[in-house]
C-alpha cells in the first residue's frame, strides 16, 4: 500500500506535468496536439484517480528518498536491459512506440516517447488500474489475475503503434506484417506483466522503478531507430 506521502509525489508530478502538457497542445498545431490529446487525458484521469479514488490505498506511488531511488534505478537498469536481450534474440519483439506524426520536430518526439509516454502509461497501468482491479471483491487475493488482465490492457493500447500501415501493404507483405503485430503485441504483454509483477513486490513496489524500466526500453528503441535512419 502506497503511502499519503508515495501519492502526493505522484499528484504534484502529474500536475506539473499536466500543466506542461497543456501549454504544448494549446500553443502547438492540430497535428501535435492529436499526439498530446491523448496523454492529457489520461493525466486528468489518473491525477482524479490519486485524489478522490476509494481504492488509493491499492495505489502504488512514487518514493524519492536515496534508498528508494538506488534500488529503483538498479533493478530498472537490470529489467530493462534484460528484456531489451530478449527483444534481440526473438525477431520482431518490441513493445513498440507511441504515434508521433513525422512533422513533429525532433526536439517533442523524445521528450514525448521517453518521458511523457512512460510516465502516463506507468502510473495508468502499474498503478491506477492494478489499484482498482485490487479493490474489487472478485479480484481479491488474486494479483496473478490482475497482472495479466493490465498487461493485456497495456498491449492492447499500444496496438495502434503496431499496426500502421501495414493494411494497405500488398498481400505478401500485409502477412508478414501481421505477423510482426502479434509478435510486438505479445512483447508487450510480457512486458507490461514482467514490469508489473516486479513493482508489485515489496522489495520494490516504487513506479520509479516501472517508469525507468519502460523510458529506457523506449530510449533503446527509438535510439536504434533513429540510427536506422541515418
Amino acid at each position: 500500500m502506497a503511502t499519503e506521502k508515495e501519492n502526493n509525489v505522484v499528484r504534484n508530478i502529474l500536475f506539473t506535468l499536466g500543466i506542461l502538457l497543456l501549454l504544448l497542445f494549446v500553443t502547438n498545431p492540430p497535428f501535435v496536439r492529436d499526439a498530446l490529446g491523448t496523454y492529457l487525458i489520461i493525466a486528468g484521469f489518473c491525477f482524479f484517480s490519486f485524489k478522490f479514488g476509494d481504492f488509493q490505498k491499492q495505489l502504488i506511488g512514487i518514493r524519492l528518498d536515496r534508498k528508494s531511488i538506488f534500488v529503483s534505478t538498479g533493478w530498472a537498469l537490470l529489467f530493462s536491459g534484460g528484456f531489451w536481450a530478449i527483444t534481440k534474440l526473438v525477431p520482431g519483439a518490441s513493445i513498440g512506440l507511441p504515434l508521433i506524426p513525422q512533422a513533429v520536430g525532433n526536439t517533442l518526439r523524445p521528450f514525448i516517447i521517453i518521458i511523457v509516454a512512460p510516465f502516463f502509461e506507468e502510473i495508468l497501468f502499474r498503478s491506477v488500474i492494478i489499484g482498482y482491479l485490487r479493490n474489487l471483491k472478485i479480484f481479491k487475493n488474486k494479483l496473478q489475475l490482475v497482472l495479466i488482465i493490465q498487461a493485456f490492457l497495456f498491449a492492447l493500447a499500444h496496438l495502434t503503434a503496431y499496426v500502421t500501415g501495414f493494411y494497405q501493404a500488398p498481400f505478401e507483405e500485409a502477412i508478414l506484417g501481421i505477423n510482426a503485430v502479434f509478435a510486438s503485441f505479445t512483447a508487450a504483454g510480457i512486458f507490461g506483466y514482467l514490469v508489473g509483477f516486479f513493482v508489485t513486490r515489496d522489495g520494490i513496489r516504487n513506479l520509479l522503478f516501472s517508469i525507468l524500466s519502460h523510458g529506457i526500453v523506449n530510449f533503446i528503441i527509438y535510439a536504434g531507430l533513429t540510427v536506422a535512419m541515418i
